[in-house]
């Protein structure tokens, strides 16, 4: 066989080659492309569902059997309460009108509303440590996040608020975590702790 034959064999081979590999890297991405490949189609198939759960038409409403998770962020204590409730009050209402009644629309789908609001009062059901009067009290956070006095006899201190620093009367006349207790004790603890020697003794 001439040298001329054997080029002409070996270029043959060559160019089949090139062509081959060319042609089998196209094939692949092409394959890739077009969501042929299954993991890649499974993927896609999860984000358009995952689409499909979250969208929510401004105008949709709330179906009657979502699932409610409402947090309540207590501002004067810094806490956030989390409860879980059927529809109740929201079924039927659409976004708007939700967020018309003091709530914020965290997350919304057929399945589950998410929803926060902020209330600028203490948790009820808890004892807090403000001024009734000229006098530090004890209070017990009502239902409806208002302070009461359970029996004034013990629940009014002898510590007057003029003896008291500026800024713990501003904490106390705003709020703060720092004076809400789950007990009674808890909260004449934090009195005798703090302003203890404050009280007329005499």
């Amino acid at each position: 066989m001439s040298k001329k034959n054997i080029y002409i064999i070996i270029s043959c081979v060559f160019i089949l080659v090139v062509s081959f590999t060319i042609s089998y890297n196209y094939g692949l991405k092409k394959f890739a492309d077009d969501g042929s490949n299954p993991k890649r189609a499974k993927n896609s198939s999860t984000i358009n569902v995952d689409k499909a759960l979250n969208s929510f038409n401004s105008d949709e409403t709330v179906s009657p059997s979502a699932k409610v998770i409402l947090n309540i962020e207590y501002k004067k204590s810094e806490e956030v309460d989390k409860k879980e409730q059927n529809s109740g009050e929201f079924a039927g209402k659409t976004k708007q009108q939700i967020e018309a009644m003091g709530y914020t629309v965290e997350k919304i789908t057929k399945a589950e509303v998410v929803l926060r609001k902020k209330v600028d009062i203490y948790k009820p059901g808890k004892y807090v440590i403000g001024i009734k009067g000229d006098y530090l009290a004890v209070f017990k956070v009502d239902s409806e996040g208002k302070l009461v006095l359970e029996d004034e006899s013990k629940d009014i201190t002898q510590i007057q608020v003029k003896k008291l620093k500026q800024g713990d009367i501003d904490l106390l006349t705003n709020g703060s975590k720092d004076f809400q207790f789950d007990t009674r004790d808890g909260a004449e603890a934090k009195i005798d702790e703090d302003f203890g020697e404050l009280i007329d003794r005499s």
